[in-house]
Protein backbone atom coordinates (compact mmCIF):
# COMPACT_ATOMS: atom_id res chain seq x y z
CA UNK A 1 0.00 0.00 0.00
CA UNK A 2 2.70 2.60 0.85
CA UNK A 3 4.41 1.76 -2.45
CA UNK A 4 1.21 2.47 -4.35
CA UNK A 5 0.82 5.87 -2.70
CA UNK A 6 4.42 6.75 -3.60
CA UNK A 7 3.72 5.71 -7.18
CA UNK A 8 0.63 7.92 -7.41
CA UNK A 9 2.52 10.88 -5.95
CA UNK A 10 5.31 10.45 -8.53
CA UNK A 11 2.75 10.36 -11.34
CA UNK A 12 1.16 13.57 -10.06
CA UNK A 13 4.52 15.32 -9.78
CA UNK A 14 5.48 14.35 -13.35
CA UNK A 15 2.09 15.50 -14.68
CA UNK A 16 2.32 18.86 -12.94
CA UNK A 17 5.87 19.38 -14.22
CA UNK A 18 4.80 18.53 -17.78
CA UNK A 19 1.88 20.97 -17.63
CA UNK A 20 4.11 23.74 -16.31
CA UNK A 21 6.72 23.12 -19.02
CA UNK A 22 4.09 23.02 -21.75
CA UNK A 23 2.48 26.30 -20.68
CA UNK A 24 5.85 28.03 -20.40
CA UNK A 25 6.81 26.91 -23.92
CA UNK A 26 3.54 28.32 -25.27
CA UNK A 27 4.27 31.67 -23.65
CA UNK A 28 7.77 31.70 -25.08
CA UNK A 29 7.93 34.34 -27.88
CA UNK A 30 8.83 33.12 -31.36
CA UNK A 31 12.16 34.24 -32.76
CA UNK A 32 11.45 37.13 -35.14
CA UNK A 33 11.64 36.36 -38.84
CA UNK A 34 14.60 38.02 -40.48
CA UNK A 35 13.40 41.20 -42.17
CA UNK A 36 14.01 41.43 -45.91
CA UNK A 37 15.74 44.71 -46.70
CA UNK A 38 15.47 45.84 -50.30
CA UNK A 39 17.36 49.04 -51.20
CA UNK A 40 15.11 52.00 -51.88
CA UNK A 41 16.77 52.57 -55.26
CA UNK A 42 15.67 49.06 -56.33
CA UNK A 43 12.13 49.72 -55.11
CA UNK A 44 12.00 53.05 -56.93
CA UNK A 45 13.31 51.43 -60.10
CA UNK A 46 10.66 48.70 -59.89
CA UNK A 47 7.92 51.26 -59.38
CA UNK A 48 9.07 53.30 -62.39
CA UNK A 49 9.46 50.14 -64.47
CA UNK A 50 5.92 48.99 -63.60
CA UNK A 51 4.37 52.38 -64.30
CA UNK A 52 6.07 52.61 -67.70
CA UNK A 53 5.12 49.02 -68.56
CA UNK A 54 1.43 49.26 -67.66
CA UNK A 55 1.03 52.71 -69.21
CA UNK A 56 1.42 51.03 -72.61
CA UNK A 57 -2.19 49.89 -72.21
CA UNK A 58 -3.42 52.89 -70.28
CA UNK A 59 -3.31 51.14 -66.88
CA UNK A 60 -2.54 53.45 -63.95
CA UNK A 61 -0.53 52.06 -61.02
CA UNK A 62 -1.45 52.85 -57.43
CA UNK A 63 1.52 51.03 -55.89
CA UNK A 64 4.22 48.60 -56.97
CA UNK A 65 6.84 47.06 -54.72
CA UNK A 66 9.14 44.10 -54.36
CA UNK A 67 7.95 42.04 -51.39
CA UNK A 68 10.77 39.48 -51.24
CA UNK A 69 13.86 38.42 -53.12
CA UNK A 70 16.51 35.70 -53.12
CA UNK A 71 20.01 35.80 -54.59
CA UNK A 72 20.79 33.83 -57.74
CA UNK A 73 24.20 34.91 -59.02
CA UNK A 74 27.00 37.45 -58.63
CA UNK A 75 29.25 38.65 -61.45
CA UNK A 76 32.39 40.70 -60.83
CA UNK A 77 32.58 43.53 -63.37
CA UNK A 78 35.15 46.31 -63.52
CA UNK A 79 35.39 47.74 -60.00
CA UNK A 80 32.02 46.48 -58.78
CA UNK A 81 29.63 43.53 -58.84
CA UNK A 82 26.49 42.71 -60.78
CA UNK A 83 23.86 40.95 -58.65
CA UNK A 84 21.02 38.83 -59.96
CA UNK A 85 18.01 38.20 -57.68
CA UNK A 86 14.71 36.40 -58.10
CA UNK A 87 11.94 38.71 -56.89
CA UNK A 88 8.38 38.46 -55.60
CA UNK A 89 6.30 41.55 -56.11
CA UNK A 90 2.94 43.16 -55.51
CA UNK A 91 1.19 45.52 -57.92
CA UNK A 92 -2.00 47.45 -57.17
CA UNK A 93 -3.70 49.31 -59.99
CA UNK A 94 -6.08 52.25 -59.61
CA UNK A 95 -8.82 50.17 -61.21
CA UNK A 96 -8.94 46.34 -61.26
CA UNK A 97 -7.47 44.67 -64.33
CA UNK A 98 -9.64 41.83 -65.56
CA UNK A 99 -10.17 39.40 -68.40
CA UNK A 100 -12.92 39.44 -71.00
CA UNK A 101 -14.73 36.89 -68.81
CA UNK A 102 -14.68 39.25 -65.82
CA UNK A 103 -11.91 37.55 -63.81
CA UNK A 104 -9.70 39.95 -61.82
CA UNK A 105 -5.98 39.45 -62.47
CA UNK A 106 -3.36 39.26 -59.74
CA UNK A 107 0.09 40.88 -59.94
CA UNK A 108 1.78 38.06 -61.82
CA UNK A 109 -1.12 37.69 -64.26
CA UNK A 110 -0.98 41.41 -65.00
CA UNK A 111 2.70 41.12 -65.90
CA UNK A 112 1.92 38.12 -68.09
CA UNK A 113 -0.29 40.40 -70.21
CA UNK A 114 2.90 42.30 -71.08
CA UNK A 115 5.05 39.27 -71.92
CA UNK A 116 6.65 38.97 -68.48
CA UNK A 117 5.28 35.62 -67.43
CA UNK A 118 7.00 33.26 -65.01
CA UNK A 119 9.64 34.24 -62.47
CA UNK A 120 10.93 37.81 -62.54
CA UNK A 121 14.56 38.72 -61.89
CA UNK A 122 16.31 41.97 -61.12
CA UNK A 123 19.89 42.59 -62.22
CA UNK A 124 21.78 45.56 -60.80
CA UNK A 125 25.32 46.86 -60.47
CA UNK A 126 26.86 47.96 -57.17
CA UNK A 127 30.14 49.79 -56.75
CA UNK A 128 31.19 51.43 -53.48
CA UNK A 129 27.62 51.08 -52.14
CA UNK A 130 26.26 52.92 -55.19
CA UNK A 131 23.58 51.03 -57.15
CA UNK A 132 22.96 51.55 -60.87
CA UNK A 133 21.97 49.67 -64.04
CA UNK A 134 18.80 48.21 -62.51
CA UNK A 135 16.93 46.05 -65.03
CA UNK A 136 14.02 43.64 -64.69
CA UNK A 137 13.88 40.55 -66.90
CA UNK A 138 11.99 37.26 -66.96
CA UNK A 139 14.15 34.53 -65.44
CA UNK A 140 13.67 32.58 -68.66
CA UNK A 141 15.21 35.42 -70.68
CA UNK A 142 18.30 35.48 -68.45
CA UNK A 143 18.60 31.70 -68.80
CA UNK A 144 18.35 31.89 -72.60
CA UNK A 145 21.34 34.23 -72.74
CA UNK A 146 23.41 31.73 -70.76
CA UNK A 147 22.92 33.10 -67.26
CA UNK A 148 23.63 36.39 -65.56
CA UNK A 149 27.29 36.54 -66.61
CA UNK A 150 26.45 36.15 -70.29
CA UNK A 151 23.62 38.66 -69.95
CA UNK A 152 25.97 41.25 -68.44
CA UNK A 153 28.70 40.66 -71.03
CA UNK A 154 26.24 40.97 -73.90
CA UNK A 155 24.45 44.04 -72.55
CA UNK A 156 27.53 46.03 -71.60
CA UNK A 157 29.97 45.14 -74.34
CA UNK A 158 30.35 48.31 -76.41
CA UNK A 159 29.15 47.63 -79.98
CA UNK A 160 31.57 48.60 -82.72
CA UNK A 161 28.84 50.88 -84.05
CA UNK A 162 28.98 52.87 -80.80
CA UNK A 163 32.22 54.64 -81.69
CA UNK A 164 32.52 58.45 -81.84
CA UNK A 165 31.61 59.68 -85.32
CA UNK A 166 33.36 63.01 -86.11
CA UNK A 167 31.42 63.31 -89.39
CA UNK A 168 28.28 63.59 -87.26
CA UNK A 169 29.42 66.52 -85.12
CA UNK A 170 28.07 69.95 -84.23
CA UNK A 171 29.69 72.98 -82.61
CA UNK A 172 28.18 75.35 -80.05
CA UNK A 173 30.16 77.95 -78.09
CA UNK A 174 33.36 76.41 -79.42
CA UNK A 175 32.46 72.99 -77.96
CA UNK A 176 32.01 69.97 -80.23
CA UNK A 177 29.48 67.19 -79.70
CA UNK A 178 29.56 63.99 -81.78
CA UNK A 179 27.29 60.98 -82.09
CA UNK A 180 28.37 58.17 -79.73
CA UNK A 181 30.88 60.40 -77.97
CA UNK A 182 31.12 59.79 -74.22
CA UNK A 183 30.43 63.23 -72.75
CA UNK A 184 30.60 62.17 -69.08
CA UNK A 185 32.71 64.79 -67.31
CA UNK A 186 33.05 66.93 -70.43
CA UNK A 187 32.61 70.69 -70.30
CA UNK A 188 29.31 71.37 -72.05
CA UNK A 189 27.71 74.53 -73.45
CA UNK A 190 26.11 76.73 -70.81
CA UNK A 191 22.40 76.83 -70.12
CA UNK A 192 21.64 73.17 -70.85
CA UNK A 193 18.77 71.76 -68.78
CA UNK A 194 19.07 68.06 -67.93
CA UNK A 195 16.13 65.67 -67.70
CA UNK A 196 16.40 61.91 -67.01
CA UNK A 197 13.89 59.28 -68.18
CA UNK A 198 13.77 55.50 -68.42
CA UNK A 199 15.37 54.17 -71.58
CA UNK A 200 13.07 52.74 -74.23
CA UNK A 201 13.41 50.82 -77.49
CA UNK A 202 16.93 50.06 -78.71
CA UNK A 203 18.57 52.06 -75.91
CA UNK A 204 16.81 49.98 -73.22
CA UNK A 205 18.82 46.99 -74.43
CA UNK A 206 22.00 48.76 -73.35
CA UNK A 207 21.21 51.28 -70.62
CA UNK A 208 18.73 52.02 -67.85
CA UNK A 209 18.30 55.75 -68.41
CA UNK A 210 18.37 58.41 -71.12
CA UNK A 211 19.44 61.96 -70.31
CA UNK A 212 18.17 64.88 -72.39
CA UNK A 213 20.18 68.11 -72.39
CA UNK A 214 18.52 71.05 -74.09
CA UNK A 215 18.27 74.80 -74.48
CA UNK A 216 16.99 77.15 -77.18
CA UNK A 217 19.81 76.14 -79.55
CA UNK A 218 20.22 72.39 -79.20
CA UNK A 219 18.78 69.16 -77.80
CA UNK A 220 21.08 66.23 -77.01
CA UNK A 221 19.97 62.71 -76.02
CA UNK A 222 22.47 60.34 -74.42
CA UNK A 223 22.26 56.87 -72.88
CA UNK A 224 23.47 56.65 -69.28
CA UNK A 225 25.48 53.70 -67.97
CA UNK A 226 26.95 52.99 -64.52
CA UNK A 227 25.44 55.97 -62.77
CA UNK A 228 26.70 58.44 -65.35
CA UNK A 229 30.27 57.20 -65.79
CA UNK A 230 29.36 56.67 -69.43
CA UNK A 231 27.07 59.09 -71.24
CA UNK A 232 27.02 58.32 -74.94
CA UNK A 233 25.27 60.71 -77.33
CA UNK A 234 22.93 59.03 -79.81
CA UNK A 235 20.79 61.94 -81.03
CA UNK A 236 21.40 65.66 -81.63
CA UNK A 237 18.70 68.08 -82.73
CA UNK A 238 19.83 71.53 -83.86
CA UNK A 239 17.30 74.27 -83.08
CA UNK A 240 19.14 77.58 -83.31
CA UNK A 241 21.36 79.42 -85.75
CA UNK A 242 24.32 79.47 -83.34
CA UNK A 243 24.96 75.75 -83.92
CA UNK A 244 26.71 74.49 -87.05
CA UNK A 245 27.81 71.05 -88.11
CA UNK A 246 31.22 69.83 -89.15
CA UNK A 247 30.82 71.12 -92.71
CA UNK A 248 29.59 74.54 -91.67
CA UNK A 249 25.88 73.99 -92.32
CA UNK A 250 23.51 75.70 -89.89
CA UNK A 251 19.87 76.70 -89.68
CA UNK A 252 19.49 79.41 -92.29
CA UNK A 253 21.94 77.86 -94.77
CA UNK A 254 20.58 77.63 -98.31
CA UNK A 255 20.01 74.43 -100.25
CA UNK A 256 22.79 75.45 -102.62
CA UNK A 257 25.22 75.79 -99.70
CA UNK A 258 24.12 72.35 -98.50
CA UNK A 259 24.80 70.80 -101.92
CA UNK A 260 28.22 72.44 -102.08
CA UNK A 261 29.07 71.13 -98.60
CA UNK A 262 27.84 67.63 -99.48
CA UNK A 263 28.67 66.94 -103.14
CA UNK A 264 28.21 63.21 -102.50
CA UNK A 265 25.99 61.05 -100.31
CA UNK A 266 23.05 63.46 -100.30
CA UNK A 267 19.50 62.13 -100.68
CA UNK A 268 16.16 63.91 -100.92
CA UNK A 269 12.56 63.10 -99.95
CA UNK A 270 9.64 65.46 -100.54
CA UNK A 271 7.78 64.36 -97.40
CA UNK A 272 10.19 62.50 -95.14
CA UNK A 273 8.29 60.75 -92.34
CA UNK A 274 5.36 63.06 -93.15
CA UNK A 275 7.35 66.06 -91.89
CA UNK A 276 7.92 67.88 -95.15
CA UNK A 277 10.89 68.14 -97.51
CA UNK A 278 14.18 66.79 -96.16
CA UNK A 279 17.68 66.18 -97.45
CA UNK A 280 19.53 63.27 -95.90
CA UNK A 281 23.26 62.69 -95.69
CA UNK A 282 24.58 59.14 -95.65
CA UNK A 283 28.33 58.73 -95.13
CA UNK A 284 30.22 55.79 -96.58
CA UNK A 285 30.80 53.97 -93.30
CA UNK A 286 29.62 50.84 -91.49
CA UNK A 287 27.28 52.71 -89.17
CA UNK A 288 23.58 53.48 -89.56
CA UNK A 289 23.99 57.13 -88.57
CA UNK A 290 22.58 59.86 -90.76
CA UNK A 291 21.83 63.59 -90.87
CA UNK A 292 18.40 64.94 -91.83
CA UNK A 293 18.11 68.55 -93.02
CA UNK A 294 14.58 69.95 -93.08
CA UNK A 295 14.03 72.48 -95.88
CA UNK A 296 11.48 75.27 -96.09
CA UNK A 297 11.50 77.80 -98.95
CA UNK A 298 14.98 76.74 -100.02
CA UNK A 299 16.48 77.25 -96.54
CA UNK A 300 17.55 74.76 -93.84
CA UNK A 301 15.11 75.06 -90.92
CA UNK A 302 16.09 72.07 -88.77
CA UNK A 303 19.02 69.64 -88.50
CA UNK A 304 18.88 66.19 -86.93
CA UNK A 305 21.89 63.92 -86.36
CA UNK A 306 21.01 60.46 -85.11
CA UNK A 307 21.56 56.71 -85.32
CA UNK A 308 19.00 54.66 -87.22
CA UNK A 309 19.83 51.57 -85.11
CA UNK A 310 20.11 49.05 -87.91
CA UNK A 311 18.58 51.00 -90.77
CA UNK A 312 18.99 54.29 -92.57
CA UNK A 313 15.80 55.94 -93.79
CA UNK A 314 17.53 57.81 -96.62
CA UNK A 315 18.98 56.18 -99.73
CA UNK A 316 21.73 58.04 -101.61
CA UNK A 317 20.36 59.14 -104.96
CA UNK A 318 22.04 57.72 -108.07
CA UNK A 319 20.26 59.95 -110.57
CA UNK A 320 21.61 62.22 -113.28
CA UNK A 321 20.12 65.42 -111.84
CA UNK A 322 19.58 66.48 -108.26
CA UNK A 323 16.67 64.60 -106.64
CA UNK A 324 14.85 67.79 -105.67
CA UNK A 325 14.40 68.84 -109.31
CA UNK A 326 10.71 68.45 -110.04
CA UNK A 327 9.37 66.31 -112.86
CA UNK A 328 7.53 68.07 -115.69
CA UNK A 329 4.61 66.17 -117.18
CA UNK A 330 4.63 65.60 -120.94
CA UNK A 331 1.30 65.73 -122.71
CA UNK A 332 0.86 63.02 -125.35
CA UNK A 333 -2.65 63.46 -126.73
CA UNK A 334 -1.72 62.16 -130.15
CA UNK A 335 -0.61 58.79 -128.78
CA UNK A 336 -3.93 58.30 -127.03
CA UNK A 337 -6.07 59.21 -130.03
CA UNK A 338 -8.02 57.05 -132.46
CA UNK A 339 -5.86 58.46 -135.27
CA UNK A 340 -2.72 57.09 -133.61
CA UNK A 341 -4.43 53.72 -133.15
CA UNK A 342 -5.33 53.58 -136.84
CA UNK A 343 -1.75 54.45 -137.80
CA UNK A 344 -0.50 51.63 -135.58
CA UNK A 345 -2.88 49.29 -137.38
CA UNK A 346 -1.43 50.42 -140.71
CA UNK A 347 2.08 49.53 -139.54
CA UNK A 348 3.30 52.99 -138.59
CA UNK A 349 5.11 54.01 -135.35
CA UNK A 350 7.00 50.73 -135.14
CA UNK A 351 9.88 52.48 -133.36
CA UNK A 352 7.55 53.37 -130.47
CA UNK A 353 7.88 49.82 -129.22
CA UNK A 354 11.62 50.39 -128.58
CA UNK A 355 12.34 52.75 -125.64
CA UNK A 356 15.75 53.87 -126.93
CA UNK A 357 14.19 54.99 -130.20
CA UNK A 358 11.43 56.82 -128.31
CA UNK A 359 14.11 58.73 -126.37
CA UNK A 360 15.96 59.60 -129.57
CA UNK A 361 12.78 60.94 -131.19
CA UNK A 362 11.84 62.95 -128.11
CA UNK A 363 15.26 64.61 -127.92
CA UNK A 364 15.18 65.43 -131.62
CA UNK A 365 11.80 67.14 -131.25
CA UNK A 366 12.34 68.85 -127.90
CA UNK A 367 16.03 69.76 -127.86
CA UNK A 368 16.36 71.58 -131.15
CA UNK A 369 19.74 73.26 -131.46
CA UNK A 370 21.33 71.05 -128.77
CA UNK A 371 23.94 68.40 -129.41
CA UNK A 372 23.30 65.15 -127.54
CA UNK A 373 26.65 64.22 -125.99
CA UNK A 374 25.49 60.94 -124.43
CA UNK A 375 22.36 59.12 -123.40
CA UNK A 376 21.39 55.76 -121.92
CA UNK A 377 19.23 53.77 -119.51
CA UNK A 378 19.58 54.93 -115.90
CA UNK A 379 17.30 52.47 -114.11
CA UNK A 380 14.03 50.54 -114.27
CA UNK A 381 11.03 50.82 -111.96
CA UNK A 382 7.71 49.06 -111.45
CA UNK A 383 8.98 45.67 -112.69
CA UNK A 384 10.31 47.15 -115.89
CA UNK A 385 7.08 48.97 -116.80
CA UNK A 386 8.83 52.30 -116.20
CA UNK A 387 12.29 53.15 -117.53
CA UNK A 388 14.34 56.21 -116.61
CA UNK A 389 16.80 57.41 -119.27
CA UNK A 390 19.48 60.06 -118.96
CA UNK A 391 20.88 62.44 -121.54
CA UNK A 392 23.57 65.11 -121.62
CA UNK A 393 22.96 67.92 -124.09
CA UNK A 394 25.07 70.95 -125.00
CA UNK A 395 24.17 74.11 -126.80
CA UNK A 396 27.10 75.32 -128.94
CA UNK A 397 28.75 78.52 -127.72
CA UNK A 398 27.00 78.28 -124.32
CA UNK A 399 28.72 77.27 -121.08
CA UNK A 400 27.66 74.20 -119.15
CA UNK A 401 25.88 70.99 -120.04
CA UNK A 402 22.16 70.32 -119.67
CA UNK A 403 21.54 67.07 -117.80
CA UNK A 404 18.18 65.42 -118.45
CA UNK A 405 16.18 62.55 -117.03
CA UNK A 406 13.31 61.11 -119.09
CA UNK A 407 10.62 58.86 -117.64
CA UNK A 408 9.12 56.35 -120.08
CA UNK A 409 6.03 54.28 -119.31
CA UNK A 410 4.85 51.19 -121.15
CA UNK A 411 1.37 52.35 -122.16
CA UNK A 412 -1.44 50.30 -123.67
CA UNK A 413 -3.45 51.89 -126.47
CA UNK A 414 -7.10 51.46 -125.54
CA UNK A 415 -8.36 52.45 -128.97
CA UNK A 416 -6.40 49.66 -130.67
CA UNK A 417 -8.27 46.35 -130.91
CA UNK A 418 -5.14 44.20 -130.50
CA UNK A 419 -4.35 45.76 -127.12
CA UNK A 420 -0.96 46.98 -128.34
CA UNK A 421 1.40 48.80 -125.95
CA UNK A 422 4.06 51.39 -126.76
CA UNK A 423 6.68 53.35 -124.84
CA UNK A 424 5.71 56.94 -124.08
CA UNK A 425 7.76 59.75 -122.51
CA UNK A 426 5.48 60.89 -119.67
CA UNK A 427 7.82 63.14 -117.63
CA UNK A 428 11.16 64.89 -117.91
CA UNK A 429 13.37 67.09 -115.76
CA UNK A 430 16.65 68.87 -116.35
CA UNK A 431 19.49 70.70 -114.66
CA UNK A 432 22.35 72.71 -116.10
CA UNK A 433 25.78 71.91 -114.74
CA UNK A 434 29.28 73.12 -115.37
CA UNK A 435 31.49 71.06 -117.68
Amino acid sequence: MPEFVVFIICILIITVFFIIELSSSERKPESPKEEVVIPSSIQEAFSSFTEALLSQKGILVESAQITDWSPLEEVAYREGIFYCYKVDYSVTTETPVGTAQGMILNSREIFEKFGLGGELTVVFYEEKEQISEVTFQPAEQIALTGGCKSYVEKRYSTPKEWQPRPEYSVYLDGISLSLWENIAGKTLPEGLIRNRTLAEGHIADRAQYVDTLENDHIKVDSCIQFGGKQERVFRIEVRGTMVENRRGIHIGSTVQELKEAYPEGLAYEENWQEQGAHYGYIAEDESTCYIAFKVEDGVISQILLTDGFGQRPFTPYDGYVDPDIRWVEVENPEQLSEKYARELYLGQHKLDSEPEQVVTQFLARSMEGYTVIKKGLLREEDRGQIQIYFAACKMPAEPGVLHLELKLEYTRIDNYMNDTAVWVVTHHRGQKREG
